[in-house]
């Protein structure tokens, strides 16, 4: 379950104070799935500083199964933020203070999170500064870095109390072979045969937020261009339907070529995109379960910093929108928007890359060494 340091720094003494050599720790991890597999590097820095931890998270219900299956947790708490009743949050509340952790860290910054770290009854509770109680739930508050910075780097800089100032950049997805297998057999039940081939591309292009959506039409007439054979002949799209918009997968399903698959959980997910040889998918919590997986990635609108993992993998490639000042979005004009965002990448443009992106080696897995300071973070 643990794994050896590398390259780690240990604690200093001041950091060091109440923690014991083989620490009980709790991170809060709360949140979307980009959200939570961007929290990961934490938890990978306290097992480089130390091995023999007890690191426990605390997740949402559809995140909870990709915690459970990375080797970096030893126990994952499914705290479902809409489905439990005041009683039943204060029993779960009770039941963390009987956890006795050495260490608490609240990296999702919620309403709730800092009275759950209190709760906790930890010696150490690590929080941002921000909240008018923060300063008296946390025992050690973190001034966060500007919002510029991306979001792996700003949870990163929640270590600083321990005296953890040095960081890898690893973006983890294991997915075991009892995955893959689950994954074939759903496909072979839904007449999917064989489940995944040499030459297959994956198309997962529903969002939540409709300026990351590429067009409509513009998916549909990519759909067809790479059903034909421009991106090589004998390519099979496997389509990962938009569960909001069922009449727009309707219009897809007649065309030849075009699969359309069933519902499959994030670790099948993660199983399909390390199999195929192309995955495209917009800036959602698919894109990110992408960059620990997909052997060639193409992401659109992604949001945040688009250099981040560009040198960190082989065969990934992000196209952006320019026509709008906002990355992302910002809310408070979306009334006024009239998404020339989703027209602003064509056709064409989309199947270069993909086509690019096809000629390049395949990602081996593997991530390069993509070693952080704290003072680089701040700086």
């Amino acid at each position: 379950m643990t794994t050896s340091p590398s390259n780690s720094l240990r604690p200093v003494d001041s950091a060091h104070r109440g923690i014991p050599d083989e620490p009980r720790i709790l991170l809060i991890m709360l949140g979307l799935i980009g959200d939570t597999l961007m929290r990961i590097p934490v938890a990978r820095a306290i097992r480089n500083t130390w091995p023999g931890a007890h690191i426990a998270a605390v997740c949402e219900p559809l995140t909870a199964p990709i915690l459970a299956h990375n080797p970096l947790f030893d126990e994952v708490q499914i705290f479902d933020r809409r489905g439990l009743s005041y009683i039943q949050q204060a029993q779960f509340y009770w039941n963390l203070g009987r956890a006795r952790h050495d260490v608490v860290i609240d990296l999702y910054h919620g309403a709730r999170t800092p009275l759950m770290a209190w709760c906790t009854g930890a010696p150490r509770r690590v929080g941002l500064s921000g909240g008018r109680l923060n300063r008296w739930l946390f025992t050690d508050v973190v001034q966060g870095p500007l919002p510029a910075v991306h979001m792996v780097d700003r949870m990163l800089v929640m270590l600083e109390p321990l005296g953890i100032r040095s960081f890898d950049r690893v973006w983890e997805y294991p997915v075991a072979t009892e995955v893959h297998e689950s994954l074939h057999a759903k496909l072979a039940g839904a007449g999917i045969q064989p489940a995944t081939r040499p030459g297959d591309i994956v198309f997962a292009l529903g969002a939540g937020c409709e300026t990351k959506r590429w067009d409509d039409e513009y998916v549909a007439h990519a759909l067809r261009r790479v059903a034909a054979g421009e991106l090589g002949e004998g390519r099979r799209l496997l389509v990962i339907a938009d569960q909001r918009d069922p009449q727009l997968s309707d219009r897809w399903r007649a065309d030849a070529g075009v699969v359309f698959l069933p519902p499959l959980s994030l670790l099948e997910i993660g199983a399909l995109f390390r199999e195929t040889d192309l995955v495209f998918v917009p800036d959602t919590g698919l894109m990110h379960v992408a960059l620990g997986t997909a052997r060639r990635l193409l992401t659109f609108f992604q949001s945040t910093d688009r250099n981040l993992h560009v040198a960190d993998r082989g065969a990934y490639r992000a196209l952006y929108h320019e026509v709008c000042p906002y990355q992302p979005c910002d809310t408070k004009d979306k009334d006024k928007c009239q998404l020339e965002c989703r027209r602003s990448l064509g056709v064409d443009e989309v199947l270069t890359a993909a086509s690019e992106l096809l000629a390049l080696p395949a990602w081996d897995g593997l991530w390069g060494k993509t070693r952080v300071t704290l003072e680089m973070v701040r700086s």
